[in-house]
């Protein structure tokens, strides 16, 4: 943890992902589109979550999923690590096939039957997407583990874009999206940003979720009300009170 302090007392516009970090329940699974709210750029971000997993803080469970690693933690299953991808990216999945067939840890002292890559079919309204998933799978009976893979296979259905369609400032990220990043220029968000409401600069750092890095990068950290709120957000989810934070036109929570 000292480490962890130190690499983040020397970029101060991670502090915001420091503090969420040490907020959240040791079992609360987050994402690199989760934390990208809250720091300035994507690339000090994957910085620090590398080296926070490498210094054995964090768990990395897929890439772009993290945990705290703590030894209380119980194993995810694959569709968990998809699902929680899909809502990183403004989706949602749903499973298409008729039983699903589940790894669970073998308690039962028996050997874990032994079956090549398991395939899975999903719809989902992110984009495509196929994910290999490694599960070590124990036998506490007798002390022995085995391996299984799983892979789980995501049909397109949607994409983020669609998420930026509801506010004024939104569609007008995405026209810079549309237009592609060849034509894309810094002044672009400048210009945006100039002509935002104070109302509008609140949803900024939600925005980032969902607008490809070169964009993202661009929009400057902040404001500190709406940086506060997404610091708390797992609190206010508790509580009930993301109403409060994702109001239609007003989502400081997405």
């Amino acid at each position: 943890m000292s480490n962890l302090n130190s690499k983040l007392d020397k970029a101060d516009c991670l502090a915001y992902v420091k503090r969420f970090i040490s907020m959240a329940p040791f079992y609360y699974i987050f994402t690199t589109r989760e934390l990208l709210q809250l720091a300035e750029k994507r690339a000090q971000l994957d910085y620090f979550l590398y080296s926070a997993a490498k210094d054995g803080y964090l768990e990395r469970l897929a890439w772009g999923v993290y945990r705290k690693l703590d030894a209380r933690n119980k194993q995810v299953k694959p569709e968990q690590i998809a699902a929680i991808k899909r809502r990183a990216f403004a989706g949602s999945m749903t499973s298409i096939e008729t039983e699903s067939l589940e790894l669970v840890p073998d308690v039962s002292g028996e050997d874990a039957s032994a079956s090549a890559i398991q395939e899975r079919q999903f719809a989902s309204l992110g984009s495509n997407s196929d994910l290999l998933f490694t599960h070590c799978v124990v036998n506490k009976a007798e002390r022995k583990y085995k391996t299984e893979e799983v892979r789980l296979v995501m049909k397109r259905k949607g994409t983020r874009k669609f998420a930026l369609g509801e506010t004024r400032v939104a569609r007008e990220f995405r026209k810079i999206w549309l237009k592609g990043q060849k034509y894309f220029s810094s002044n672009d968000v400048d210009l945006i940003l100039i002509n935002s409401t104070k109302q509008e600069r609140l949803l900024l750092p939600a925005l980032k979720k969902y607008l490809p890095q070169w964009i993202s990068d661009c929009i400057p950290l902040g404001p500190n009300e709406a940086l506060s709120v997404i610091v708390d957000s797992i609190k206010v989810r508790k509580e009930g009170r993301k109403g409060d934070f994702n109001k239609p036109g007003k989502r400081i929570i997405l």
